[in-house]
């Protein structure tokens, strides 16, 4: 399934050329012209990915940004700004942005920031089950069953013919 990308920027060239370099990629891209667009986007579709430049009439980057983490906290955005400043760019960290490039930038720098993002993002995606050997494990629960079992719940729970024989396995290797 190809990833799913956002630009938000005022400049069409920019947004024809990050657009253009995404899809090389294997994105699927949206574009958008203004932060209110951007916004829209945002509300009705599930992106991997947004690139927003800082200053763009009407809604500005930086209240783009502030409603994208309150609707998306998790959404990673990357932030293109002509003022590279220790104050510009901490408080576009501090107010959600993963990541910025300052303008001009070059492209491969800016693909290479996006790649390694959506790595350190698919980190964090917390994983709900997963089997090891002859177990499934739910990581969240820190609970452990055989995996042929239908339930999760106590073994005890479970239909007798999915039921694990631990007392007559743990019988039989003590010798009685």
């Amino acid at each position: 399934m190809a990833r799913k990308g956002l630009i938000i920027d005022d400049e069409a060239p920019i947004r024809k050329s990050l657009s253009g370099a995404l899809k090389d990629e294997g994105f699927e891209v949206m574009t958008a012209g203004s932060g209110e667009e951007g916004l829209g986007y945002v509300s009705n579709g599930s992106f991997d990915a947004v690139m927003l430049d800082v200053w763009m009439p009407g809604i500005d980057g930086l209240e783009t940004l502030k409603r994208i983490a309150a609707r998306a906290p998790s959404l990673p955005v990357i932030m293109v700004t002509v003022n590279d400043d220790v104050a510009t760019t901490s408080r576009l960290l501090e107010l959600g942005a993963a990541d910025y490039v300052p303008k001009p930038f070059e492209l491969r720098e800016l693909l290479a920031r996006v790649r390694a993002l959506l790595r350190r993002a698919s980190y964090a995606d917390p994983v709900d089950e997963m089997r090891v050997a002859d177990l499934r494990v739910d990581v969240a629960a820190r609970r452990a069953w055989p995996a042929r079992c239908i339930s999760r719940c106590c073994p005890r729970t479970a239909p007798a013919r999915s039921r694990p024989r631990l007392a007559s396995t743990w019988s039989s290797r003590r010798g009685m």
